[in-house]
């Protein structure tokens, strides 16, 4: 009988290795009097214009946080990215400013990039 502690060979799960990972940063944004699905809606399709929908799927930019500070009437959104295209994406926002949006910081980490905008 075989025990039931001992993974299998069949059973056992393949892992990435970290090596093969995409590194990401975090790119933390500042919008003013601007609701989260607009501040979304507007960074994707800067990006989209700018980089082309090719670009855009190397760069693999996603949405992380989205917070308000009602005290000073502005919006911060979290946007991870491949750090290859930070610039890239940076000069998007820029470039094609639907809405007053600009970058705040750009972090390794997401606890860091919470500090922008504390």
């Amino acid at each position: 009988m075989k025990s039931k502690n001992k993974p299998n060979k069949q059973n056992k799960k393949l892992k990435m290795l970290p090596t093969l990972k995409e590194k990401k940063h975090y790119l933390v944004f500042l919008a003013e009097n601007i609701n989260e699905k607009e501040v979304k809606e507007s960074i994707t399709s800067a990006i989209l214009n700018y980089i082309g929908l090719l670009g855009f799927s190397k760069a693999s930019p996603m949405f992380i946080e989205f917070k308000v500070n009602k005290t000073k009437d502005k919006s911060y959104c979290i946007f991870s990215v491949n750090t290859k295209y930070v610039d890239v994406v940076k000069n998007a926002v820029m470039i094609f400013p639907d809405f007053n949006i600009s970058c705040v910081g750009v972090s390794g980490t997401i606890k860091k990039a919470k500090q922008y905008y504390k």
